[in-house]
């Protein structure tokens, strides 16, 4: 019964061409994913699911497993992740007859979740005997401030004042948490079926990161963030 990571690099990024062997830090970004994967120590796999050759080299020079490329199909931008983690798993299950329990979807766009933060999620899953654990982080939005707004913009209506009395000041309106990016563990059944890991009866569980390892790359402007991070960390 295999715990695998499949860390999921298509070629084709529009909003940052090249991103996942954009080099970040003197290293590919996706390196920085298949090393924390491997260092973790957490998994029987590491597994790169690619359309691009340019990436698979990378990726094997740093230690994952390339043992397909991705098909046309599931390269551009509709691809769901949901697609590709299936496919990926299908793939193993059937030219190589391995039996897979738990699933590690890695993103490469998070560079900076670490080992260490990997096993803690695995163990957290394992303590609650959870079907799912999903990394979070805490949020600078606070509801309280946020609406939908019109079509004329009017602020009528924008706050519910009458709600807010007893919180008129940030610091004291509620904490909420939003998706990071960073690590998604899941067992098998869940797999194609990613959105069961909210649904009302889930048995998942939040991984709650910091916000200085939760930058999530997707634009020129997110990896010079990274940098940024990066030149504050050394």
């Amino acid at each position: 019964m295999a715990t695998i990571a499949i860390i999921p690099a298509r070629g084709g990024s529009k909003r940052l061409p090249g991103k996942n062997i954009k080099a970040l830090g003197g290293k590919p970004l996706i390196a920085w994913t298949i090393e924390a994967a491997l260092h973790s120590g957490c998994f029987d796999r590491v597994i790169v699911s690619t359309d691009d050759q340019a990436i698979a080299d990378v990726a094997v020079a740093f230690g994952a497993e390339v043992p397909f490329l991705r098909p046309a199909e599931l390269s551009g931008d509709m691809a769901t992740s949901d697609a590709v983690i299936e496919h990926a798993v299908n793939w193993l299950e059937q030219h190589e007859a391995l039996t897979i329990d738990t699933v590690a979807l890695l993103q490469p766009t998070s560079p900076f979740r670490h080992a260490e933060q990997i096993k803690s999620a695995v163990a957290l899953m394992q303590e609650k005997q959870a079907e799912g654990v999903v990394s979070v982080t805490a949020s600078d939005v606070r509801l309280e401030l946020c609406n939908t707004l019109p079509a004329d913009h009017s602020l009528a209506g924008f706050i519910n004042i009458s709600a807010n009395a007893a919180a008129k000041r940030t610091q004291d309106m509620r904490q909420i948490y939003e998706l990071n990016g960073a690590i998604y563990l899941f067992k098998r059944h869940i797999v194609g079926q990613l959105a069961q890991l909210y649904a009302p009866t889930s048995k998942a569980f939040a991984y709650v990161m910091p916000l200085e390892d939760s930058v999530d790359i997707d634009t020129a402007r997110d990896f010079a963030w990274a940098e940024f991070c990066l030149s504050t960390k050394l």
